[in-house]
């Protein structure tokens, strides 16, 4: 599959702000930082908490930016750094659970009430954990592929597969529930 002029442009964007251009680092920024925004969001499901991480993720990609050596991999790297900078908050706030943990106890997330305007999908994927909304948002939203998921979570492409495929199942039941209501 050819890469999308987004992507080549991006790709040169990568390339120029590794050599020290300024306004195609700007332009990257911009780019990306709504992306990663609701990335940051969706892990930790706090507004505060996601500045802080998306700004620590920034600060580290700026500082590691002329080692990165394939521009195409730029993406991935960047989810990357802000899943560690995230995963890195919460083990700073001794919470209980990590970002990516087994979502085998689904029922036991807490429930986050959606926006009062939202549809009936968006309710039921508020049922679901912050890590769960983050691995849909990247599916889905991000539009990422199976294989660059799995390089930005560190997990097989398998497990990756599995996972949506049980976020899904989920999905069903939540909308079979409501729509019984």
């Amino acid at each position: 599959m050819g890469k999308t002029r987004d992507q080549l442009y991006e790709e040169l964007l990568v390339l120029k702000s590794q050599q020290g251009d300024s306004r195609a680092f700007d332009e990257l920024v911009d780019r990306f930082q709504p992306r990663l925004w609701r990335y940051a969001y969706q892990l930790l499901g706090e507004e505060e908490p996601a500045r802080e991480v998306l700004q620590e993720g920034w600060l580290a990609i700026i500082k590691s930016l002329a080692s990165l050596n394939e521009a195409g991999a730029f993406p991935s790297w960047a989810y990357r750094i802000i899943t560690h900078k995230a995963s890195d908050w919460l083990r700073k706030r001794k919470r209980h659970r990590l970002v990516f943990t087994e979502m085998t106890d689904e029922a036991a997330t807490p429930f986050t009430p959606p926006p009062p305007e939202a549809d009936t999908m968006t309710a039921a994927i508020h049922t679901l954990s912050p890590a769960s909304r983050a691995l849909l948002s990247l599916r889905y939203a991000d539009d990422l592929s199976i294989s660059e998921i799995a390089v930005i979570l560190g997990l097989p492409e398998g497990t990756v597969k599995s996972r949506l495929h049980r976020l899904r199942l989920r999905l069903r039941e939540v909308l079979k529930v409501q729509s019984n209501d």
